[in-house]
């Protein structure tokens, strides 16, 4: 099972869990969930500018063994997709100092504003919670972009398949900066 899933067992905005089945042959529904990354692997340079390499990377709990280090357990969250969406362009994030509020930067349709996030993911007795320095990171980013328009710049990296993902990059917004990240992702796998 997915390190995500098996840590957090539900969507951590909403606290809605999936139910265990009782056939131990039959797989949990995972559906609409999907793991989000807090920091996104795309600003994979900028964690030892914001000195957070060492809280993300993790080798005993990797998502994908042949990825890098910060595309870890710790640096992820499970998430219904309606609210991942928002999470990854900063419209929500999580107030560490005081007490793990969401605040939704937008108008909050899902409900989440207000709640407390999920403990699975942060529970400092299980060396696969997020670290608050990320989750802060994150909170930070989603003020300065929503707030003051100066955040890290967003991208969707999920390309339908099928499509042109350089054309994608080409019209899109900061391509050549979206370029250099993707070169960079896909060519750290030959590393």
């Amino acid at each position: 099972m997915d390190p995500v899933r098996a840590r957090d067992r539900g969507c951590v905005a909403s606290g809605v869990l999936v139910r265990r089945s009782a056939d131990p042959n039959v797989e949990d529904n995972f559906d609409g969930l999907h793991a989000a990354h807090v920091h996104p692997l795309a600003y994979e340079q900028l964690l030892e500018q914001d000195g957070l390499r060492r809280g993300v990377e993790d080798e005993e709990f990797p998502l994908d063994p042949s990825s890098a280090p910060i595309d870890s357990v710790r640096n992820g969250l499970l998430l219904f997709s309606h609210h991942h969406s928002r999470f990854d362009p900063y419209k929500w994030s999580v107030n560490v100092d005081d007490g793990y509020k969401i605040v939704s930067f937008v108008p909050d349709l899902a409900s989440i504003d207000g709640r407390i996030l999920a403990l699975s993911c942060r529970d400092r007795t299980d060396p696969r919670s997020v670290p608050d320095e990320l989750l802060r990171w994150h909170f930070r980013q989603a003020v300065l972009a929503n707030v003051m328009g100066a955040g890290e710049p967003t991208w969707d990296f999920d390309n339908p398949p099928g499509s042109d993902v350089m054309a994608c990059i080409r019209n899109g917004p900061e391509p050549e900066k979206r370029m250099e990240m993707e070169l960079v992702t896909r060519l750290r796998v030959l590393m």
